[in-house]
């Protein structure tokens, strides 16, 4: 658990996974209730809290899934593995950032109260300098521990990425058909409406590198369900196929589903995560440090996310506004292909783009290009920007593009049918798209 703010009181609420409702799960008949939550009830003046808990807590069946792939395909880091659950158990229990704060404060204070001691005592009070001398070099050791562990909890975040690699590595994923790239949009056509569901605020995707026609959906800006439609009929008709509970909450209206995962950012924090629609766990989780993170979006609309993912014929992509310390010292738009594995992101495929925080309404990828819509509020918008990661190059645009219902949350590619999913005020709409020849 991590809190923030004065007189801040934080307790967290789990409902694990019943050993009942695992094996449901594990043999395809799952029910409705069977899910799992981790929930922050706070109070205080500017509290904000945030409960993590270790996926084991919550789903009993998951470490008997994950150690028996081990067994199998890793014998030599089963060990590890306990070890690191372990490890983990123990240190989700701590509020180590609060706790690592408080000590530090503490910490300047006793050294300012030895340097006036020293000043002001006279020789006939060695022993209360010596009693000072004495805590104040306890709270040293106290802040060395919390220190260290932090760098334990960061060592175990690392060991659970590298027993995932290994783990990927044993038995390769499937990887998704090579798509063609089109090339650079020549024009947008009039959007397509599908169905009118949910509230103003939403997303609605397909997996494009899977072989089926499933629909995912996220209703409103903020929760933590997903909703699994396995056809388009069926999402008209309101039949869904899977409802997944997630342990930690979504924000925004920017995630995506890829290669069989669910790719979100974590409510409130910088935090990236990966979800596994088929095992039901959290795959991978990472920090994006260079966010400027607030709670809202850098497009228009004030969509709570500072955070957005996308995908194109060339994979992954994560969108998110940071500082230009090189230039202009402005707000800027940065984008990085990131690794669908482990999340991780490299120097050289992160761009620093010139589009501005706050001033566009929606973006989206198409071959490695980003382009910017203008509004999201007006009916009568337009793409105005680009930028070439190919090129490192941007240009302005004026290619026209309809908000329909005038309140667009949402707009994303999708590589495998060459065109653009949006959500419209409840209204869930797709774009047909022309490329230069």
């Amino acid at each position: 658990m991590t809190s923030e703010g004065s007189d801040c009181r934080c307790k967290c609420i789990l409902r694990p996974l019943s050993k009942d409702a695992c094996s449901r799960v594990r043999n395809g008949s799952m029910r409705v209730e069977d899910f799992y939550t981790v929930e922050t009830a706070s109070s205080g003046a500017d509290c904000k809290c945030s409960c993590t808990a270790p996926p084991s807590s919550l789903n009993p069946c998951e470490n008997e899934w994950k150690m028996e792939k081990l067994k199998k395909q890793a014998p030599e880091l089963f060990k590890l593995q306990s070890m690191v659950d372990l490890l983990e158990g123990t240190l989700y229990s701590m509020d180590l950032m609060k706790v690592h704060s408080y000590i530090s404060k503490v910490v300047a204070q006793m050294n300012t109260l030895e340097e006036t001691i020293k000043t002001n005592l006279s020789r006939e009070n060695d022993f209360m300098k010596e009693s000072v001398l004495h805590l104040t070099d306890q709270m040293r050791r106290y802040e060395n521990y919390s220190d260290i562990m932090i760098s334990i909890k960061k060592e175990i975040s690392n060991l659970g990425y590298q027993l995932l690699q290994k783990d990927a590595a044993a038995v390769p994923e499937s990887k998704a058909q090579e798509v063609e790239c089109e090339g650079t949009i020549e024009s947008v056509e009039p959007p397509t409406e599908h169905h009118s569901y949910g509230r103003n605020e939403g997303a609605w995707m397909k997996d494009p590198a899977a072989k089926d026609d499933r629909i995912y959906v996220t209703n409103y800006y903020y929760g933590n369900s997903l909703v699994e439609f396995r056809s388009l009929d069926n999402f008209k008709q309101g039949r869904w196929s899977n409802l997944y509970k997630l342990p930690y909450n979504w924000i925004g209206t920017g995630h995506v589903v890829y290669r069989g995962a669910f790719y979100y950012n974590r409510a409130f924090t910088k935090n990236i995560i990966k979800y596994d629609l088929k095992e039901r766990y959290v795959a991978g989780w990472a920090l994006l440090h260079d966010v400027v993170y607030e709670d809202t979006t850098p497009w228009k609309w004030k969509g709570h996310s500072d955070i957005d993912f996308a995908v194109d014929e060339s994979g992954l992509w994560v969108i998110y506004p940071s500082v230009d310390y090189d230039y202009s010292q402005q707000e800027v738009i940065v984008l990085s292909r990131l690794d669908p594995g482990d999340l991780s992101v490299r120097r050289e495929t992160t761009w620093k783009t010139g589009l501005k925080r706050n001033a566009y309404g929606n973006c989206f990828i198409i071959c490695g290009i980003l382009y910017a819509v203008d509004t999201y509020s007006q009916k009568e918008g337009q793409i105005s920007y680009a930028f070439d990661t190919h090129t490192d190059t941007e240009a302005e645009l004026r290619l026209p593009f309809l908000n329909q219902y005038a309140f667009t949350t949402q707009v994303d590619y999708n590589p495998k049918e060459k065109v653009l999913y949006a959500w419209d005020n409840g209204h869930q709409m797709t774009y047909g798209l022309r490329f230069v020849v």
